[in-house]
Formats: structure tokens, sequence, C-alpha cells
């Protein structure tokens, strides 16, 4: 199963189980309905022949969408483009089609970007290079190398793209997208409030450490609760 929801695959363990809840549907539906009369078994098939078409529609727009999002981060990482990967994985995290009209408008927007900045890139990477390296022939022909290398990454990235944002347009537009709500509400509070500072820390509980583990990547303060559901009050403490 782990390796079935691999999202360079396809996500095929994702895809059968969904098209196996639209089988259990169209078989227990009617089977239900004929229990109950002629009317009801009609009603019960067609019920179970909406949710298989549905499962399966749905599972193989999620499948394309899981591929083509996997083959778009791998472009953008294969184009040694470190400017260009960060902002097209800000505009991925950042975009949240409400539709298959807003999805498909911003994938060809996408899409068009990256065109231009594989393009742009034949000329901006061997600039780079020289100005980064001094004129060096070395750093000359690897910023060719990293631009042509992007010409032919940067346009198939945005390509998968366009696929990825279409998809999710579709399943948010047709409601077959089930969205991750959080439990609880994120709760905001000042850090003077905090009771135990990283210096404290730092000083008192973690004095008999190596030198280069003392450092505090950050700490919070938390509730233990045992298997006696006794209740103490803790800090977590993150090092190197």
């Amino acid at each position: 199963w782990v390796v079935g929801s691999l999202e360079i695959l396809g996500n095929p363990g994702g895809f059968a189980r969904t098209v196996g809840t639209g089988m259990k549907d169209f078989v227990k539906l009617p089977y239900e309905g004929i229990m109950h009369g002629p009317w009801a078994f009609i009603t019960g098939v067609t019920h179970g022949s909406l949710s298989l078409v549905k499962h399966v529609t749905a599972g193989t727009v999620v499948s394309l969408t899981n591929l083509a999002g996997s083959v778009a981060r791998n472009m953008d990482r294969l184009s040694l483009d470190d400017d260009y990967l960060s902002r097209t994985e800000r505009d991925r995290r950042a975009s949240k089609p409400q539709g298959l009209l807003h999805g498909l408008s911003f994938g060809l927007a996408t899409f068009g970007i990256s065109l231009l900045g594989g393009i742009g890139g034949l000329a901006q990477q061997p600039l780079e290079a020289v100005l980064q390296e001094q004129i060096s022939a070395l750093g000359v022909a690897g910023g060719i190398g990293r631009g042509v290398l992007g010409a032919f990454t940067k346009p198939i990235g945005g390509a998968a793209d366009l696929l990825l944002h279409t998809g999710q347009g579709l399943l948010k537009g047709t409601g077959w997208q089930q969205e991750q709500k959080p439990r609880y509400k994120a709760v905001s509070t000042s850090r003077s409030e905090e009771s135990n500072s990283r210096v404290k820390v730092s000083c008192k509980l973690l004095a008999e450490l190596p030198i280069e583990c003392r450092h505090v990547l950050t700490s919070v303060d938390a509730t233990l609760v045992t298997n006696a559901g006794a209740v103490t009050a803790v800090t977590v403490i993150l090092t190197p």
C-alpha cells in the first residue's frame, strides 16, 4: 500500500480504493433495494451506477493530478534554478482553484510563465554565472548548461502544472475533493507569556550536553498525560 500510494506512480493504491468503493455501491445498493420491492431495486441500480461512474472518474482525475504534481515538482528541481524552484513551489502552495475554469486559467498562466522562464534562462543563467564566478570558462559553460537544461525541464513542468491545476479545479468544482479540515482552531499566544525561555533551557537543562548540541532549535510548553491519566506540565526541547 505504501508503494501503491506514491504520487510518482499516480497513486494506484488510492485509485483502487476509490474504484472499490464505487463497485461496492454498485453491488450493494441494488441488493438492498430488491429487498424492498421493484421500485427500490431500480433506485438502487441508478444510485449504484452513478456512484460507480463518480468514483471511477474521480479516482482517475485524482491519480492523474497526483502524477502531474509529482512530475512538475521533479522537473522544477531538475532545472537547477533555485529562484524558479522557490517561486513555483510558493505558487503551487498558494493555488486553490475554486472550479474548472479557475484551475484552467491558473494553469495556463503557470504554463506561460514556465515557457518564458525556460527561454529567458538561456540568457539569464550564463549571465549569473559570469557575475558570480568572475568570468571563468567553467562558470560560463555551467551557466549555459543550466540554461539549456531549464529550456527543456521548465516547459515540461509547466505543462504538468497545467494538468495539476485543471484537475484540482475540476475536483473542487464537482465536489469530489475531500478537503482536510483541522479538528481544532489554532490558538495564538505571545512569546512573553511562555514560562520557559530558551536561555533558561540552555543554561539549566542542557549544560551536560556537548557544546555543539546545546543550541535550542525550539522549545514548546506542553502537557504530558500518562497511561494512568496523570497530567504533568513539561517542556518539549528540540536540539541538533
